[in-house]
């Protein structure tokens, strides 16, 4: 029955992604901050903010929600501060074969410009991986576009607890809050 409720909801989201048909129109229920989460296996960590998942047999790209880690691996960029430890902590957190639950956001698109899969990860013990990831001081709470995600809450506490704190990429001795300059 799950196997089934993920497929459906997989389909769903393709179709509404390549323009088609509301998840409503289709007799499927609306997303909400409740929505049901598709169960998934990491595949491999692309970055602290980026993974490979397998969904239902099928391996996607998944940009994760409200997080943004310095970037270790965008072409014509340099490493950033703190990105490879953005990532170590990404790879601890994310193992290859770990059992992830991927959650839609109604606030967000289905797809980014690159056309990856935006999802909340949520982890097997039940926390949601960004917050940990912000929490730690590997990356920042983003919103795109302006529009909090359905998480939006958690994930700033999250940041001004770590900044607080001066935890990884907020302390002095790192990049001091300014994640975006090439790593020494």
């Amino acid at each position: 029955m799950a196997r089934r409720i993920a497929i459906l909801a997989l389909v769903a989201i393709g179709v509404i992604a390549c323009g088609g048909p509301s998840a409503a129109s289709i007799g499927l229920p609306a997303a909400t901050s409740a929505a049901p989460r598709t169960a998934a296996s990491v595949s491999r960590v692309v970055d602290g903010d980026t993974l490979k998942a397998r969904i239902a047999g099928r391996t996607e790209t998944v940009r994760v929600i409200g997080l943004d880690t310095p970037e270790s691996v965008k072409p014509g960029t340099p490493v950033e501060c703190y990105a490879l430890r953005a990532s170590g902590e990404a790879e601890r957190l994310l193992p290859v074969g770990a059992a992830i639950h991927l959650e839609a956001d109604p606030t967000q698109a289905t797809r980014d410009q690159y056309g990856r899969l935006l999802a909340h990860v949520w982890l097997a013990d039940g926390t949601l991986y960004a917050e940990r990831m912000i929490r730690g001081g590997f990356g920042i709470h983003y919103v795109y576009g302006g529009v909090p995600s359905i998480h939006a809450r958690p994930l700033a506490a999250a940041e001004d607890a770590a900044r607080a704190a001066l935890s990884g990429l907020w302390s002095p001795a790192t990049c001091a809050g300014n994640d975006h300059t090439a790593a020494p």
